[in-house]
């Protein structure tokens, strides 16, 4: 008959001792080996009850677990969720329910230090304080096998050697008190320097620290000067620093200076300025802070030349603007401005053109004058009335002059004498090819607005009217009554090829004054 054999339960590793801060979650690790049957296991909290303890989880389940406060992992590993000094400062203890005694461990559940050292000024006897709260077993000592932790303070890594340390009970209400006293003399040299609070447990063994850092008050000291130089260039600083505390404030004033006597600058820096070239500077710093609630001073002078730095020789001026914003401020301007005049001056040029190119489009055909080669040429004179003043015509200068035009011609518009168009100085070209021409031509203009004597034979040629001539070959006198519009020309003749025409082409040279 076979027999079905089971292993017993056994807790095989104790839970080790642990520390957590406040509202932190710890675990504790009870090995079981065996089969769990009518011997069950479980885990009991000694802290609200150090004598037997109080049953938190069993296995199998005969009381429910609160998983408010705990929770069980793999197997039999007890989770405190948020630690609470008054609650979970103590012994946890595991065992299976056939062992005598459980197996135990501690836990430390710390709050954060509480230090303190208050304000001091240099060379004040003070108090540096420190104090560890802490929730723990009831007891310490051989007979728990706990010992008590311990603590030291320190400045700048150094213990201080009169320190005084002090562990006080708890209470039901209050948390055992672990507290370290020290007289202390405020040194300068450790303001801002650390103080160091540290508490060390042994089982388990760790050190638990904190810091803060000294606030020490003393005057201000000397101000320093860096760079401290004898030369400086244009566009560096001088930096004053002082030692205080409270902190100092600082203000720059010149002695001696190419800016004047007395300018001020408010705040550590200096900036050296083109203003500064060309003589000695000396400048003094001052350094101001209250201590122990009267103002306190430092100064210190710098004496120094200045010249342009040589890698950066474009102008620096007083208001501190570089060269390059210098010249986009003064280029920028004028390139809007020529970019306008540019604009401007093109729109002029071209309604001009236009306004041309509209009037040529609106005159008449140009006059033709026809010569013939084979006859003798008149020369300056009355053309209609076949006068001419020399009849050698083989190289004598002719006077020319357009065919009037009609009364009807859209250029007569009772500004001129009927039959003559105001043409203005302009040029007259004549095409013959049977003619060598040599051609000078002008053309007198009238003032704008002047009134023109009727013609009296208007529309049938001839000259313009009496009075309106200049003698020949010269031009009106200033002053005088502007002449008629007639034209000059000068023709050299060559060969005789009859039957070709002169043709003669009026432009005049202002649209403005063809009226």
């Amino acid at each position: 008959m076979n027999q079905d054999v089971h292993q017993a339960a056994n807790v095989i590793e104790s839970p080790q001792p642990v520390y957590g801060m406040q509202e932190s979650s710890i675990n504790l690790t009870c090995l079981v080996t065996g089969e769990i049957t009518s011997d069950p296991f479980e885990w009991r909290e000694y802290v609200s009850q150090p004598t037997g303890g109080v049953r938190i989880f069993s296995d199998p389940e005969t009381v429910p677990l609160d998983t408010n406060l705990y929770e069980i992992y793999g197997r039999y590993t007890l989770n405190i969720k948020s630690l609470d000094w008054q609650k979970n400062g103590g012994q946890y203890g595991c065992k299976v329910f056939s062992e005598s005694s459980p197996h135990t461990a501690h836990v430390f559940v710390f709050q954060p230090h509480s230090m303190t050292a208050v304000r001091m000024q240099a060379g004040e006897k003070s108090q540096l304080i420190c104090e560890s709260r802490f929730g723990a077993m009831d007891e310490f000592g051989t007979d728990t096998g706990i010992t008590q932790p311990s603590m030291t303070i320190a400045v700048r890594g150094t213990q201080l050697p009169n320190a005084v340390y002090q562990l006080i009970t708890k209470t039901s209400s209050e948390p055992w008190i672990l507290r370290g006293v020290a007289n202390y003399t405020a040194d300068k040299y450790h303001d801002g320097e650390d103080f160091d609070c540290t508490v060390t447990i042994q089982e388990p063994y760790a050190q638990i620290r904190e810091t803060i850092q000294l606030d020490i008050q003393f005057q201000v000291e000397e101000p320093d000067f860096a760079p401290f130089n004898a030369l400086y260039y244009v566009g560096e600083y001088i930096n004053c620093t002082a030692n205080g505390n409270p902190e100092p404030t600082y203000m720059w004033r010149s002695i001696e200076s190419p800016m004047g006597p007395d300018e001020t600058i408010v705040g550590p820096q200096l900036e050296i300025v083109a203003e500064m070239m060309g003589g000695t500077n000396e400048w003094e710093c001052s350094a101001t802070n209250n201590f122990n609630r009267s103002p306190f001073t430092a100064s210190k002078t710098i004496t120094f030349e200045v010249e342009q730095n040589p890698n950066d020789p474009g102008p620096v001026t007083g208001s501190r603007i570089e060269g390059w914003k210098i010249a986009v401020g003064i280029c920028v301007p004028l390139a809007i401005i020529a970019i306008a005049v540019g604009i401007f001056l093109g729109m002029k040029f071209y309604k001009k053109k236009k306004r041309a190119s509209d009037y040529e489009a609106k005159l008449p055909p140009p006059t033709t004058g026809t010569v013939n080669p084979g006859a003798a040429l008149p020369v300056e004179g009355d053309i209609a009335n076949g006068k001419p003043r020399d009849v050698d015509a083989a190289r004598t200068p002719v006077s020319m002059q357009p065919n009037p035009l009609p009364p009807s011609n859209p250029a007569n518009r009772s500004k001129d004498s009927p039959g003559y168009a105001d043409l203005g100085v302009k040029q007259i070209t004549g095409s013959y090819p049977g003619m060598n021409v040599s051609m000078s031509s002008s053309m007198d203009s009238f003032d704008d607005g002047e009134v023109v004597k009727p013609n009296p034979n208007p529309g049938t040629g001839g000259m313009p009217p009496a009075g309106r001539q200049p003698p020949a070959g010269q031009r009106q006198p200033a002053g005088q009554p502007a002449p008629a519009r007639y034209v000059n020309a000068s023709f050299e003749p060559g060969p005789p090829n009859a039957g070709h025409p002169l043709n003669l082409d009026l432009k005049p040279n202002n649209p403005d004054t063809f009226v």
